[in-house]
């Protein structure tokens, strides 16, 4: 079981560079979660490849299929605890959300982003960690 990023979960339903890398943490674990923010985060994504003729409009109810398929959505994490966990570790809202709901499922956050990583190290794993076992 893992949190997925949604720099993961973009990987994974949208052809790229590091699709190969999602579909072996896939392969790896394919119990995914994230938060609600998550399906914000990704359909904000697919708007930004369609403008830029990465994608086209016949795949989208594909590529939208694909993710509602691959994650569970949990339950948004308290709000006044994102707001306390965002001022501590100097990151985003959106960051902490996936951070605090690895921490509620006692798993851990796999993510491409590095700044993440470094600031939520405890629960943060890059896709090569995941996968060679660093978790």
């Amino acid at each position: 079981m893992i949190v997925a990023d949604t720099n993961i979960l973009v990987a994974l339903t949208i052809p790229s560079a590091h699709t190969s890398i999602a579909e072996r943490v896939w392969d790896k674990d394919p119990l995914w979660f994230a938060p609600p923010l998550a399906r914000s985060e990704f359909t904000n994504v697919v708007v930004k490849a369609l403008m830029a003729g990465s994608i086209d409009w016949q795949s989208i109810s594909e590529l939208c299929a694909h993710f509602e398929q691959a994650v569970r959505i949990t339950i948004a994490p308290p709000p006044t605890l994102v707001v306390q966990q965002s001022l501590a570790h100097r990151c985003s809202t959106y960051d902490t959300e996936f951070a605090l709901t690895a921490e509620a499922l006692n798993c851990r956050v796999v993510t491409f982003d590095r700044q993440f990583r470094e600031r939520f190290g405890k629960v943060a794993v890059s896709p090569d960690e995941f996968l060679s076992g660093g978790v």
